[in-house]
């Protein structure tokens, strides 16, 4: 991937509103990247664990009552998520003009989106299972995890609908920056990457964005700064419809990010 491209992709859909998000980037990236694609819904192996407890009963809102022995509904629930999942990345393929398969797997969830990442350049994921209206949603535990887990870049999708704002690279001199900025060049529609700029001051941080603006210019884009200093300050001013691209291991505080980000390694 050190040309900024991707060659296989990987979403993680589970029929989310957020997860659904990340399954039209991913096809829509599929196609900008000419790679190939491939959808993934898990089958939570603790929930159906939990369902065959002879302890665990479940509660039928339609015939109002208790019942032991949930195994075969919760399966049925699973059975039927997986379906819709298969529906949406289908719907997404077929929006983005992209090709691509969808598979299920049965296992512990990071575990086998961490396996099925091995030999993909991107994986694609919604920011946590739930998307309230009008609320930054928190950071769920499987997109913590693959955010540090997996060995390709990572796309946490924060917003239910794909945004068209500006990208944004954080940028501090090091190798994986330099993967970032390829990336975010091929992201940017109009050619043009804003840099944040982790630094002590705004003079610092200028002097550590020289080259990054020659290497764009390389690439046949425009870099400008667009703020310098400390990375919590940095942050707070991000533009939330946007994408930041930032080099992973930075230390960056994912939870505090108000919009979607796209890890590089």
């Amino acid at each position: 991937m050190s040309d900024g491209g991707f060659r296989r992709i990987v979403a993680a859909v589970d029929a989310s509103p957020l997860s659904l998000a990340a399954a039209a980037t991913a096809c829509s990236l599929a196609v900008r990247f000419g790679a190939e694609i491939e959808g993934l819904f898990v089958e939570d192996r603790n929930v159906a664990r939990l369902a065959s407890h002879p302890y665990v009963h479940t509660v039928s809102f339609i015939a109002a009552r208790r019942q032991a022995g949930g195994d075969a509904l919760i399966g049925k629930a699973m059975e039927l998520q997986a379906m819709a999942a298969r529906r949406a990345m289908d719907a997404a393929l077929a929006v983005a003009g992209a090709r691509g398969g969808f598979h299920v797997r049965r296992g512990l969830v990071e575990a086998e989106l961490v396996a099925a990442s091995h030999g993909a350049d991107l994986v694609c994921l919604g920011w946590s299972g739930r998307a309230e209206p009008g609320a930054r949603p928190r950071l769920g535990s499987v997109a913590r995890a693959l955010a540090g887990g997996v060995a390709g870049a990572v796309l946490v999708m924060q917003r239910t609908a794909p945004g068209g704002g500006p990208v944004t690279l954080l940028w501090d001199d090091s190798a994986a920056a330099e993967r970032a900025l390829a990336v975010a060049v091929r992201l940017a529609g109009d050619g043009i990457v804003d840099l944040m700029v982790p630094a002590p001051d705004a003079i610092a941080g200028a002097a550590l964005a020289v080259r990054a603006v020659g290497l764009a210019e390389g690439l046949g884009a425009q870099a400008r700064i667009r703020a310098a200093g400390r990375l919590a300050r940095l942050l707070a001013v991000v533009a939330g419809d946007g994408i930041l691209v930032a080099p992973a291991g930075t230390g960056m505080p994912l939870d505090d990010l108000p919009c979607s980000v796209l890890l590089v390694r």
